[in-house]
């Protein structure tokens, strides 16, 4: 990744049947007690090296207000990821080799 879409990250959470795909919680200003300043959903392959950007919500301003001064922030929660390997692998298990 290029590090263009955020500072750091938060809450991990492996797909539910692959070993080799994450989700994760990227914040534009940092993590813990900086993601309510917005965030992105990234899903990351670590085997393969490859890195999908989920969300698309934009940078905003960081608010300097800690009561809020009327900007507008979007986050996303990491979720939940399953993949989908097509019918012949329904209700099939990826563990970290690919098999």
């Amino acid at each position: 990744m290029n590090g263009t879409i955020g500072a750091d990250a938060e809450v991990m959470r492996w797909a539910v049947n692959s070993d080799k795909w994450f989700l994760d919680q990227v914040g534009w200003y940092g993590h813990a007690g900086e993601i309510f300043a917005g965030s992105e959903q990234v899903a990351f392959n670590w085997v393969e090296k490859i890195g999908i950007r989920v969300s698309n919500n934009g940078k905003t301003p960081k608010d300097a207000n800690p009561a809020g001064g009327g900007v507008i922030i979007t986050g996303n929660e990491p979720g939940d990821l399953w993949i989908d390997g097509g019918a012949e692998n329904t209700g099939k298990y990826e563990d970290a080799t690919g098999a």
